[in-house]
C-alpha cells in the first residue's frame, strides 16, 4: 500500500499467471452522507456514472469498456460506493483513466439532467416491482430517524426535481476527499509503476484539499406499520448492533441462529413449529461507528394480524376512545370492502429501554391511497377484526 502525498490510498495485488486486471476506487460516502436537500444524489451518481465531459463522453467511455473486453460498473449503500473495472493488462491506464474521470468529474447540466430523468424512473419501477428497498428503510428510519443511516437509499421522491447540478455539485465537493479514497488494482505486475500511472491522472483532476467530517449516528428506536392488500406479513424485531471493529460476537450469533441453515435454531424453534411462518432470516448490518441485529419473519396475516392490533389496557372495562365491538381496529380508513390488509411492521428497541408489546407513541401507518373509501354497511373481514376482551381472558 502507497499513500500519496494527498491522502489517497493505493493498493495493488500482484498474482503469479497471466489474468484480467481488476481496477476499483473505492469512496467512504454512501445514502447516510445526504441530507434532505441533497438526498437521490447517490442514485443520480450512480444512473449517470458513464456521463463524462471534460476528458471523454459516455459514447467514449462505453466504447471503451467494449474494446477492452471487460466490464465497468458503480454501486452504493448506505456507507459506502464503489467503481469497478475489468480489463487486459494492456489497457490498464486507458481504463483507470476513464474509471477515475467517472468517479471524480463534477456532474454538468446534461449529467444531472439525465439523472433527474432515471430517478423518476427508479422510483416508479421500485412501486411497479414491490421490491424490498422500502421495507429496509422503514427499518432503518425506525432505528435512526430520518437522517444519517435513516435516508432511503434512493434518497426522497419528492426530491428528484431538485437534483440540480448545483446540488450534486456541492455533495461532491463535500463528501468527494482524497481521505475517503482508495484506489486498487489486483493482477498488475508492478505495484510500483500502477502508482506512477495514479499520480499522472491525478495530477490532472483537482480534489478538495479538506477532510469531511461524518456525523455520528444516534440509535434512537421506534416502530414503524406500513399497511398493504398483501395476505402475508413481513416483521422485523432489531435492537443496535456493533461496528465494524466489535461485529464478532454478532457474526457468532447468526451463525448459531443458522442463518440459511437447517440445523440452526431458526429451523428448529421458528420454521418447524410454527407452520404459519413461511421464511425467517437475521439482520445484521455493521457501520463504522453503529451496527443493526435482528430478526426478520414473514407468513399469514390470518395468524399474526391479532395480536399486533391488540389494545393495551390493564383495565376490565373498554377505554372511552376505544371502536364499538366487531368493529375493525385497523385505522378509520381501511374499507370494510376490501380485503384483509396485513401489515409491514418494522421494530427496534428503542435505546435504553426494554422492548414494550402493543403500539407504541411512534407507531405510524401509511393509508395506500389518499381518497376518502366508499360508505359501506358491510362489517369488516373477520380476519382484520380484534374485539375487545377482558385482561384475564386475553391469550
Amino acid at each position: 500500500m502507497t499513500k500519496l502525498s494527498n491522502g489517497i490510498r493505493v493498493l495493488t495485488e500482484s498474482v503469479s499467471v497471466p489474468s484480467t486486471v481488476q481496477l476499483g476506487v473505492f469512496v467512504d460516502y454512501g445514502s447516510r452522507d445526504e441530507s434532505n436537500e441533497t438526498s437521490g444524489a447517490m442514485l443520480s451518481l450512480k444512473n449517470t456514472y458513464l456521463k463524462t465531459a471534460i476528458n471523454t463522453s459516455e459514447t467514449v467511455n462505453y466504447g471503451i469498456t467494449q474494446m477492452s473486453g471487460g466490464e465497468f460498473e458503480m454501486d452504493y449503500n448506505r456507507e459506502n460506493a464503489y467503481y469497478r473495472a475489468s480489463c487486459l493488462a494492456h489497457d490498464v491506464v486507458d481504463v483507470f483513466s476513464m474509471v477515475a474521470d467517472s468517479a471524480f468529474e463534477p456532474k454538468n447540466y446534461v449529467s444531472t439532467s439525465v439523472g433527474m430523468y432515471k430517478n423518476s424512473n427508479s422510483h416508479k419501477l421500485e412501486t411497479f416491482l414491490g421490491s424490498n428497498e422500502v421495507f429496509t428503510d422503514s427499518i432503518f428510519q425506525a432505528a435512526y430517524g430520518r437522517k444519517g443511516l435513516g435516508m432511503p437509499i434512493q434518497g426522497l421522491r419528492s426530491n428528484v426535481n431538485y437534483l440540480t447540478a448545483h446540488v450534486i455539485q456541492k455533495f461532491q465537493a463535500a463528501n468527494l476527499t482524497p481521505d475517503r479514497i482508495v484506489i486498487s488494482a489486483a493482477g498488475v505486475e508492478a505495484h510500483e509503476e500502477f502508482v506512477d500511472v495514479v499520480n499522472e491522472k491525478l495530477a490532472l483532476t483537482i480534489l478538495p484539499n479538506k477532510q469531511a467530517e461524518r456525523e455520528a449516528a444516534k440509535y434512537v428506536g421506534g416502530e414503524v406499520r406500513n399497511l398493504t392488500e398483501a395476505n402475508n406479513i413481513h416483521i422485523v424485531l432489531a435492537f443496535e448492533g456493533a461496528n465494524h471493529s466489535n461485529s464478532l460476537p454478532l457474526l457468532l450469533a447468526e451463525e448459531l441462529l443458522g442463518n440459511g441453515r437447517k440445523l440452526g435454531r431458526i429451523q428448529k424453534n421458528i420454521l418447524n413449529k410454527h407452520v404459519f411462518i413461511d421464511g425467517a432470516q437475521t439482520l445484521n448490518s455493521n457501520f463504522a461507528d453503529t451496527g443493526l441485529f435482528g430478526l426478520k419473519l414473514s407468513g399469514s396475516a390470518a395468524h399474526v394480524a391479532s395480536h399486533l392490533f391488540r389494545p393495551r389496557t390493564s383495565s376490565t372495562s373498554p377505554p372511552a376512545n376505544w371502536p364499538d365491538s366487531g368493529t375493525s381496529l385497523l385505522p378509520r380508513w381501511s374499507s370494510p370492502s376490501r380485503p384483509s390488509r396485513a401489515a409491514s411492521t418494522a421494530t427496534t428497541t428503542p435505546a435504553g429501554a426494554a422492548s414494550r408489546r402493543g403500539p407504541s407513541p411512534s407507531t405510524t401507518s401509511v393509508p395506500p391511497t389518499n381518497k376518502s373509501p366508499p360508505k359501506s354497511t358491510h362489517s369488516p373481514l373477520p380476519r382484520c377484526r380484534q374485539q375487545w376482551r377482558p385482561h384475564s381472558d386475553r391469550p
